[in-house]
């Protein structure tokens, strides 16, 4: 704990840029919310050709895809460090980090926080506040402890799977091509995953990107039909930082330093 001042410190000065900085800021939350809406004429359009998808309605999907993305956008301000750690691994960047005398994860994830971090929360809260008002759980004290929970759960999962994925970096160059993928594959997890064919929906549910949001979202807007996967969010959320964080522990492990043949498996 006597290193913890570190981390709070750098969330101290991110928000510190930020408020220096006003116009920029207010600049980088409107390019944020272009983009983002960009991102919701697709589901507005969508819904133009048919009411709703499945069970669900145009309300309920936004919402949905908020909590992902406010859920990413939360686990990047407050533990970067996932999303990072090829680069310590294959620049020499832990090479430096590891003689200093503060904790490597909690050195690495202050130091690569950024002000845009901030700029996502702000959009993504604005959206999921909308889009719950819309669907009528905002009056619902229930229904919204189920949605942070939702929120708590999917932000965990995405970071256990982001540990698990990048510190690959350890055994291997071009880990990121397979991040990359896996990303693309989550856009799948921010929708209804029940409106597509069984196979697809198992191989979501199994790996597991469906509980990244669609379970713990729609346990908290239909708590009795989604009442068995929503109990499992938090455990599975549990399972998956587990793994990452054993996946981290056999990286550090693995790694020597970046000028080290055997870090590649050269003879």
């Amino acid at each position: 704990m006597r290193w913890a001042w570190i981390y709070v410190e750098g969330l101290r000065l991110t928000l510190k840029r930020l408020a220096q900085y006003r116009v920029d800021a207010l600049a980088m939350i409107l390019g944020d919310l272009g983009y983002r809406v960009i991102r919701l004429l697709v589901v507005a359009l969508l819904f133009t050709v048919t009411p709703q998808l499945g069970q669900w309605g145009p309300w309920e999907i936004t919402l949905m895809w908020a909590t992902a993305m406010l859920a990413e956008s939360v686990g990047n301000l407050l533990f970067v460090f996932p999303t990072v750690i090829d680069r310590y691994f294959h620049e020499g960047d832990l090479d430096y980090v590891r003689v200093r005398p503060a904790p490597i994860v909690l050195w690495a994830n202050t130091v690569a926080t950024q002000p845009r971090y901030v700029s996502l929360v702000v959009v993504m809260l604005s959206v999921a506040i909308v889009s719950a008002a819309n669907t009528g759980i905002l009056g619902s004290a229930g229904q919204m402890g189920l949605l942070a929970v939702a929120l708590l759960s999917t932000g965990l999962v995405f970071i256990g799977m982001r540990l698990m994925l990048f510190c690959l970096a350890a055994w291997f160059t071009r880990s990121r091509v397979l991040s990359h993928g896996i990303a693309a594959f989550t856009d799948h997890s921010r929708y209804p995953i029940d409106v597509m064919d069984q196979p697809l929906r198992g191989v979501l549910t199994a790996i597991p990107l469906a509980f990244t949001v669609f379970y713990p979202a729609a346990f908290a807007l239909r708590p009795d039909e989604y009442l068995m996967p929503g109990i499992l969010g938090l455990p599975v959320a549990a399972i998956m930082m587990a793994g990452g964080l054993v996946m981290l522990r056999f990286a550090f492990r693995k790694y020597q330093s970046v000028g080290t043949p055997e870090m590649w498996g050269a003879s």
